[in-house]
């Protein structure tokens, strides 16, 4: 009888026990906070820096354009011409040969007299003739007259024309230099270039 009730208990105990039986604390995992995202800063948005204005520019009436008087430059005189392109040629004491110095002188003269012989035409040159202070009067007009002869006849090689070529002598009178020294004497036997007349160069 005693083992019947035992053997109950126990059974009661078996059928018990199961539902008596605690369960497991289930963890529970929760999920990780998100952290928040950082803020870009706030950046003050800049003005623009203020424009100048641009000046107002007065339209004043435009200036009147005066009209440009050409300049006009009168043409040379024959006598210019002669005294600005044409040397004198000089000659040796009590000489009229066309020396060396003299030739290179007159052949330079015979371009620039043939065109200003073309530029005044009906025009004479004259080529005068002198001499330095030494000697009589008399004397030394003929040796001028001499000197521009022969420097009349050197000029004829070059095509010139001799009819428009004209001699004067004025032997020792119309000295360029008037010490007596032989440099000044040298410089006063010469022949020299002027216009017969003056007049203005053709323009046609």
């Amino acid at each position: 009888m005693r083992t019947k009730l035992i053997l109950g208990a126990v059974t009661v105990a078996l059928v018990i026990a199961p539902g008596c039986r605690k369960k497991a604390p289930v963890a529970v995992v929760s999920a990780p906070r998100a952290e928040p995202m950082p803020t870009a800063p706030q950046v003050e948005p800049q003005r623009p820096a203020p424009v100048a204005p641009i000046p107002q520019v007065s339209k004043a009436a435009p200036e009147p354009v005066l009209p440009v008087t050409p300049v006009v430059v009168p043409p040379k005189t024959i006598a210019e011409r002669l005294a600005g392109e044409v040397v004198d040629a000089y000659f040796d004491f009590d000489k009229s040969f066309i020396r060396e110095d003299a030739r290179a002188a007159l052949t330079r003269d015979a371009g620039a007299l043939r065109q200003i012989m073309a530029d005044f035409t009906n025009t004479m040159i004259i080529i005068e003739g002198h001499c330095d202070e030494r000697g009589s009067a008399e004397y030394n007009i003929g040796l001028g007259d001499r000197r521009g002869y022969s420097s009349k006849e050197f000029l004829k090689q070059f095509g010139l024309d001799a009819e428009r070529l004209m001699v004067v002598s004025y032997g020792k009178e119309r000295p360029q230099c008037k010490e007596s020294n032989e440099d000044c004497w040298q410089r006063n036997r010469r022949v020299h270039f002027v216009p017969g007349e003056t007049q203005r160069p053709r323009t046609d």
